[in-house]
């Protein structure tokens, strides 16, 4: 089912990571936009080993904009209202996934090998 089929005019932001909800993405720092997973509980941007008890930073965001990110790999696609993580673990293993618009299809491939682990 497409993700857009109740809103077809929302628009989408691709992010390496992720971004603070509660502050403009465009004044966040590369680092944060390039690196962030979690968010802890003082609501700090965190590698998710650093804090591993923490809520995924997608968690926390409700839109708009439809952000579309990776960084954070997981066996399956994370998808929530306005966000979604194709980050799949191809390395490690798993899939090479990628977010079609505007329809919002998912398609993946499974990694031949595990490249890194």
């Amino acid at each position: 089912m497409p993700l857009f089929h109740e809103e077809p005019s929302v628009e989408a932001l691709f992010v390496h990571g992720g971004f603070i909800p509660d502050k403009p993405w465009r004044d966040q720092s590369p680092e944060v936009l390039t690196n962030i997973q979690v968010i802890d509980d003082e609501g700090q941007p965190r590698k998710r080993r650093d804090a591993p008890e923490a809520r995924p930073w997608a968690d926390h965001w409700t839109g708009p904009p439809f952000v579309v990110y990776g960084h954070t790999p997981r066996s399956e696609v994370y998808q929530l209202k306005w966000s979604i993580g194709i980050d799949t673990a191809y390395v490690g293993g798993g899939h090479l996934t990628a977010f079609i618009l505007p329809e919002g299809r998912i398609l993946q491939v499974k990694a031949q090998k595990c490249y890194y682990s």
